[in-house]
């Protein structure tokens, strides 16, 4: 969304993107929850409130997976609403950025086709602050989870982690924060990979 944005800037897809971000990182995350099971679930009845299963179901097999998945959907698109508004604003700024350097200029003036000057020569300079974002928020997936998994009753490691605050459970808290400083570790490891891939300039030793 970013990427197209850029390609025709003031104009009202550049707008509605722009303002897709904005609210997208402005609305509180239990907030959009609650939007969403009073929507979708309560209104429209397409998706279960609350909880990882259907209680009293006794599924399985495909079936249970398939009922796993209608409660997952919920959680995750709320939890998505942040992050994509995150990368479509970076990955904005950073396009708007790199599309003024006069390696794009020259590239024009060889009489390249915007396609592949945006995709060839421009996205892989601009991915470099999207990719450290990117491994930023490995851990946030566990550990900025809390809110989502209350509204949602999803019994994941944020709502464990809260659970564990509240009852002083230090063995459990302090397994969670080992668990989360790996995740903090491969972020780290992921995003120094992909600035290898993106940018050949960089080089280990």
């Amino acid at each position: 969304l970013g990427i197209v944005a850029v390609r025709k800037p003031n104009s009202l897809l550049d707008k509605i993107c722009t303002l897709i971000a904005v609210s997208g990182y402005s609305l509180p995350l239990f907030w959009v929850g609650i939007m969403f099971i009073i929507i979708f679930c309560i209104n429209l009845g397409w998706f279960p409130i609350q909880g990882m299963t259907t209680v009293g179901a006794n599924l399985t097999g495909i079936d249970y997976f398939i009922d796993l998945l209608k409660h997952l959907v919920g959680p995750v698109i709320t939890y998505s609403t942040l992050h994509l508004a995150v990368y479509l604003k970076y990955t904005r700024a950073s396009m708007t950025e790199v599309l003024n350097k006069e390696f794009i200029l020259a590239a024009r003036a060889k009489g390249l086709n915007e396609r592949t000057i945006l995709f060839k020569h421009a996205l892989k300079n601009a991915l470099i602050p999207v990719i450290t974002i990117f491994g930023m928020s490995i851990p946030l997936l566990v550990a900025g989870s809390v809110l989502t998994e209350t509204v949602f009753a999803w019994p994941g490691l944020g709502r464990l982690t809260y659970d564990a605050i509240v009852v002083r459970d230090y063995p459990l808290l302090l397994g969670v924060f080992i668990f989360v400083s790996w995740l903090v570790i491969l972020g780290n490891l992921v995003a120094d990979i992909l600035y290898l891939i993106v940018d050949p300039r960089i080089k280990y030793r």
